[in-house]
């Protein structure tokens, strides 16, 4: 009875009760549709609707049944298939295009077919370990926060934990080891001598003075240790610093000349200390003036 390409719909009219009823079946996809009691007026939704036998139709009789044959078909809307959006069947062996969604929602996003929906995504889908942040639906989501040292971001990246190490020189740190910031060490350095690392300030070169009584020094100059010198100041009236030992306070004790330190060559002159010290005589052509060897005047001296 069928052709290729037509859409086959039989009346059916019982006898016994006189109510009609009609069923179509579509030759290009399968499909069969019960378009319910027309007497009643209780139409299926979404069915098509049959309508008056064209010239090619025909009546069947089969055992008190009678069929009208139709190839006219009414297609279905996007509305009556139910359909939101993207490609659905017309009901007649066609395609309906239903259009798009509006972003962010997607055709069938939601798990329904020609539905628009979205999908919301979770933190670990969006690779997020903090922060907030778009679930890809127009809705925000909240990804927690980090476990100290690290901070959401704190390493450059957004909405992932992180730590970045801090510096020696951030630090105001010119020596010694020093905590980074991100459960880590940082080595500054060593001090150039005579500077000590840490002695005045943490993480700071400097160098702490000597002091006269570290040094047992009573008096006189010393070094301090960092490359500068201490006065211990001097000793009483009766006494002298340095005579032994060094830069400390003991009586006075005279230190007597040589004939060399007073350029003498011969003669007697005094030591300084109440003595006198002699310097021995001249060779025979030379006498002694004034501690020094001069030709006599009667000789002739080379």
């Amino acid at each position: 009875m069928a052709t290729s390409g037509a859409r086959i719909c039989f009346v059916i009219f019982p006898f016994v009760t006189g109510l009609s009823t009609a069923a179509c079946t579509n030759a290009f996809d399968g499909y069969q549709r019960d378009t319910g009691n027309r007497d009643s007026g209780t139409e299926t939704p979404n069915t098509p609707i049959l309508v008056a036998p064209s010239s090619e139709g025909g009546m069947v009789s089969d055992g008190g049944m009678t069929a009208v044959r139709s190839e006219t078909c009414i297609p279905w809307t996007c509305e009556l298939a139910g359909a939101e959006c993207g490609v659905a069947p017309d009901g007649c062996g066609a395609a309906l295009d239903c259009g798009s969604c509006e972003l962010p929602q997607t055709c069938g996003g939601g798990g329904v077919l020609n539905q628009c929906g979205c999908e919301p995504k979770t933190c670990t889908e969006l690779g997020a370990q903090c922060g907030i942040v778009s679930d890809s639906c127009g809705s925000a989501i909240d990804c927690g926060t980090c476990r100290l040292p690290d901070t959401c971001g704190g390493a450059g990246i957004d909405n992932i934990c992180g730590c970045t190490p801090t510096t020696c020189d951030s630090l105001n740190a010119e020596c010694g080891l020093i905590a980074d910031g991100c459960k880590g060490i940082l080595d500054c350095g060593n001090c150039q001598a005579p500077d000590v690392c840490g002695i005045a300030a943490p993480n700071r070169c400097s160098c702490l003075p000597t002091t006269c009584e570290a040094q047992q020094a009573e008096c006189g100059l010393i070094q301090d240790g960092c490359n500068g010198q201490l006065d211990c100041g001097g000793c009483g009236l009766d006494e002298m610093c340095g005579t032994s030992p060094p830069n400390h306070c003991g009586p006075i004790v005279c230190v007597a000349i040589t004939c060399s330190d007073v350029g003498g060559m011969c003669g007697k002159v005094p030591d300084g200390c109440g003595k006198e010290i002699d310097c021995g005589g001249c060779s025979p052509d030379y006498e002694c003036k004034e501690h020094q060897c001069v030709c006599r005047p009667d000789k002739t001296c080379l």
